[in-house]
């Protein structure tokens, strides 16, 4: 491993001046200790010291040591703004080393900024019909695009559609919803208005616990709703031959009815919390969570960038609406209200 340079040095101590390790008036380490902690050279880690000093960040004073004299403050302060500059600039080296050309660099760095600052420019929500699906949608595309959306439950967006998107530019929710929320948005006359359908997929490692149960048991499937309850069916009809039985926001009472003749319980997110207080020991208890796809989030950011693909032009009606649909290939439909109805 190449040994720290002054800039390393002085990068590390920003960043821990900026996370509330060390207070003002505080004494750092001494230049000795602190090459010993970090495995640097004395040498280095008094030039970074001298450094932070021209920053404005520490105080030397010979014979008693180094003492913080500011914070880092992103509103005031050019220190991060300096060690900013350092790690862009290693960068852009390194991209001209490997032949990398200006203009292609730019485009890269380009997509970077747009990306990271998007949650900036675009106000969407994320609609699912209970909150547990909600914070976990928009956790996985903020995970993947940067991109916050935020929250909406199916059954308020229903009672006023109006006044539910009011002030947003763009809804999203899971394909087996699509149908429901772009045929609420085409009577509203709101061309600005983009509605994006997004795949989600099982967790592997439940279905693997599910694909475990013998053949022929009986399982029962705890759902918020009937629509969740026919998908966790599929589901499981999928990996393994069982017979199951569909509870949907059952009482605590029906579910250690069903418990005591069920070889394991299958429950929703949303259902999670109350399937687990009931703490069933004696029973295997699978939560089935599905999660945004990597590939839609990816799409997401493609549509809200203005960027096409895969034959789709923004101005137009896209993709499967239907439950069915919601099964196949396409990860994100893209549907933009132009006064019309949609058309599956």
């Amino acid at each position: 491993m190449a040994p720290l340079s002054v800039q390393d040095v002085r990068d590390l101590i920003i960043d821990q001046l900026a996370n509330g390790t060390y207070a003002v008036g505080d004494r750092l380490p001494t230049s000795r200790d602190l090459a010993k902690q970090i495995g640097s050279h004395r040498n280095t880690v008094a030039k970074a010291y001298r450094a932070l000093a021209d920053l404005g960040l520490v105080t030397l004073m010979p014979g008693s040591g180094t003492y913080v004299a500011d914070l880092v403050d992103r509103h005031r302060h050019p220190a991060l703004s300096t060690q900013i500059r350092g790690e862009i600039e290693s960068q852009v080296f390194k991209a001209r080393r490997l032949g990398i050309a200006k203009e292609e660099l730019q485009g890269l760095v380009g997509e970077v900024i747009e990306q990271a600052y998007l949650k900036e420019k675009i106000s969407g929500a994320f609609i699912e019909c209970n909150i547990s699906d909600v914070a976990a949608g928009i956790s996985d595309i903020e995970t993947y695009t940067g991109l916050h959306l935020e929250p909406m439950l199916l059954h308020a967006f229903e009672s006023d559609p109006r006044a539910a998107v009011a002030g947003y530019q763009m809804l999203v929710t899971s394909l087996f919803h699509i149908k429901q929320v772009s045929e609420l948005t085409s009577d509203l006359s709101l061309p600005n208005l983009r509605v994006l359908g997004v795949h989600t997929q099982p967790d592997e490692q439940a279905l693997y616990a599910i694909a475990q149960i013998p053949a022929q048991s009986v399982v029962c499937v705890i759902v918020s709703d009937a629509q969740s309850g026919t998908r966790f069916v599929a589901q499981v009809n999928a990996v393994t031959t069982v017979k199951t039985e569909v509870l949907i926001l059952p009482s605590d009472e029906e579910i250690r009815h069903l418990a005591g003749r069920a070889k394991a319980l299958i429950c929703s997110r949303s259902r999670a919390k109350q399937v687990r207080s009931l703490e069933l020991s004696s029973i295997t208890t699978i939560v089935l969570e599905f999660h945004v796809t990597q590939q839609s989030s990816a799409r997401i950011l493609d549509v809200t960038l203005g960027r096409q693909g895969n034959g789709e032009k923004l101005g137009g009606v896209h993709g499967g609406s239907s439950a069915g649909e919601a099964n196949g290939i396409s990860s994100a439909a893209v549907f933009r209200r132009d006064g019309a109805r949609a058309h599956p």
